[in-house]
């Protein structure tokens, strides 16, 4: 894959994805795999995990106009002066539509507790004016409406059901939720605890868990409703499947790396395919696989589930090609195609997919247009990442949910399905990275309208 970057990107940042809890499903199976990246209940719908997008402690006393914003924990204790401290996680629910939910769920990570035994933490909502980078003892919100009590008594995961107070704020105007945290008991030197907070990683930041109703289905469990699956790769068994795959580019050295199928590509017996950036001595391998000559298609959703890469240097991708993308005259992508990038990731951007679309060749004539997701998940566990393509538009999504379309660059003459690592210099310089990384798709898919 050439890669150029493009003068002008459009940013999507309406939601921040971070990945959706599974619920019973009623889709049938592949092969033992749920059958799209999401799946719902029938009766309660879609679980969607909003992050905090500002989070913050507060510390009485000699330090009521210090600001802790930047720090990685949220602390709670209820102690003499300049030892009090309360916390704030603040989330955007903006990008929620209607003017209501099923239920939301506000879900804490405690990562250390004090050796009282237990603590009660009451979680009130604020108001939402407050800033991670202004807020302290002197300005900030303090106890307003009670929500509920929490009774910590050690390190994990605690929740709390805040669905009234969501549905307030989405009939509304501000689309901003706050709460507060706090420890209003008698004064405990040892009562202090610490939730994580955004800042400690995606994994423990406190989120939002929004449940919509069962007819907010995922934009891809919609389309799905009327396409059937038309060819499939779950990777299952030890060997890749060469009547639908063959290693491409072969031999050749691109930027840094020399592609060597065999060296680099491999199913892992788990049901993954495993695509790894390799270092011998001074020379690095890359591998990349394609459905060329063997699975040619024109139109359809599109559909594969990985996990990202690990380090510094390597991009991973799953795109389409056309073998003429590059003829002349230009400009004239429904005959010749495009290149379309359904999504591309590196770890000097960890929080971000790319998505884009390429045409007129790789030289002067080179033409793009793309968009840089935020995924704030994304460098854990895996994730769907889609592209619907009719003969009208291309739509874009990850897990689930659309990302963006387009009519830039629209093909219509069939097109072949890459996967690849590259060490190209778009992911940082390969002596930063620590080798062998990987990528691991779970399972390509293609399905066309019923």
């Amino acid at each position: 894959m050439k890669l150029l970057l493009f003068p002008a990107v459009a940013v999507v940042a309406a939601l921040t994805f971070s990945g959706c809890e599974k619920k019973s499903s009623g889709l049938q199976p592949i092969n033992g795999k749920s059958a799209i990246g999401i799946t719902t209940d029938s009766l309660a719908g879609i679980a969607v995990n909003y992050p905090a997008v500002e989070d913050a402690y507060v510390r009485n006393g000699t330090y009521a106009s210090t600001n802790y914003g930047t720090a990685t924990g949220l602390v709670v204790k209820s102690d003499a002066t300049s030892y009090n401290r309360k916390s704030y996680v603040k989330f955007d629910i903006s990008a929620v539509t209607g003017s209501s939910v099923n239920s939301a769920t506000l879900k804490l990570y405690v990562s250390s507790v004090n050796t009282s035994p237990s603590r009660t933490i009451n979680v009130y909502t604020t108001t939402t004016s407050w800033t991670e980078g202004g807020i302290n003892w002197n300005n900030a919100p303090m106890d307003t409406t009670l929500v509920g009590k929490l009774t910590v008594s050690g390190v994990g995961w605690y929740s709390m059901d805040v669905t009234s107070q969501v549905n307030s704020k989405l009939s509304g105007t501000d689309r901003k939720v706050s709460f507060l945290l706090a420890n209003n008991g008698a004064f405990d030197p040892t009562g202090d605890m610490t939730f994580s907070s955004r800042e400690a990683g995606s994994t423990y930041a406190p989120g939002l868990s929004i449940i919509q109703s069962a007819s907010d289905s995922t934009d891809v469990q919609k389309i799905l409703a009327n396409y059937n699956l038309i060819w499939n790769d779950e990777f299952n068994g030890t060997s890749m499947d060469t009547s639908k795959w063959s290693y491409r580019a072969n031999g050749s050295v691109r930027n840094y790396a020399t592609v060597d199928g065999a060296r680099t590509v491999a199913l892992d017996g788990n049901g993954h395919m495993v695509i790894r950036v390799t270092q011998e001595g001074s020379t690095y391998y890359v591998g990349q696989v394609s459905t060329d000559g063997r699975f040619n298609s024109q139109y359809g959703y599109y559909e594969c589930r990985a996990k990202m890469n690990q380090y510094i240097g390597p991009h991973v991708a799953f795109w389409l090609q056309s073998p003429t993308m590059g003829n002349t005259p230009y400009n004239n992508p429904a005959v010749n195609g495009a290149e379309v990038d359904i999504f591309e990731y590196h770890r000097l951007t960890p929080k971000q997919i790319w998505q884009t679309i390429h045409i007129n060749g790789y030289g002067t004539a080179h033409q793009s247009q793309g968009v840089q997701v935020p995924v704030s998940s994304i460098d854990t566990g895996y994730h769907t990442f889609g592209l619907l393509w009719t003969d009208s538009t291309y739509k874009f999504y990850i897990d689930g949910y659309k990302t963006w379309e387009t009519t830039f660059g629209l093909s219509k003459r069939t097109e072949y399905i890459i996967l690849s690592t590259e060490l190209t210099g778009f992911g940082g310089t390969p002596s930063l990275g620590s080798y062998p990384d990987s990528v691991m798709y779970d399972y390509v898919r293609v399905y066309q309208p019923k």
